[in-house]
């Protein structure tokens, strides 16, 4: 199951060169999954699972160096057979696809937008203020409308 809603996807599709749609679509590269699975005595779940992950890498959603890992997770294989699927690939898809996939792994954007923001950053931000700038000694300090019972005012 891809970690992508269906929207993004549609969205990131939408955004591709009529190129690159073709080639997503085409029934050649889908003939081609077709036989590195019958090859690989995958069932027919792990094909889709397959057909998923190549079209993400189509869809410039998940990077190529990621697809060993990404398919001995997927498909419950082991290393060598992953390999061995690796190598068709490149083989029957890749290797005829290598323009599309250059120009999608350098232009080509997530379907959600990125935040620049350290994880650090965004972890903390908003959680904290510091009192020197919340507190009444700060000139833009605000009174609250409320009247505070435990709140102490200097004199």
């Amino acid at each position: 199951m891809s970690e992508f809603t269906r929207e993004q996807l549609l969205i990131q599709f939408k955004r591709m060169p009529e190129e690159t749609k073709e080639a997503i679509t085409s029934f050649e590269n889908a003939q081609a999954i077709k036989e590195i699975s019958d090859k690989n005595n995958l069932h027919v779940d792990q094909m889709g699972e397959l057909a998923e992950e190549v079209g993400l890498i189509l869809l410039g959603l998940t990077k190529i160096y990621i697809l060993p890992s990404r398919l001995t997770r997927a498909l419950n294989i082991d290393r060598n057979q992953t390999n061995q699927i690796i190598t068709d690939l490149n083989d029957k898809l890749f290797s005829k696809l290598q323009h599309i996939l250059k120009t999608i792994n350098t232009t080509a954007r997530p379907a959600t937008p990125m935040n620049t923001k350290s994880v650090f950053d965004q972890k903390l931000s908003g959680l904290f203020t510091t009192t020197k700038d919340s507190g009444p000694n700060n000139p833009n300090y605000q009174t609250p409308n409320k009247i505070d019972p435990y709140l102490e005012l200097p004199e």
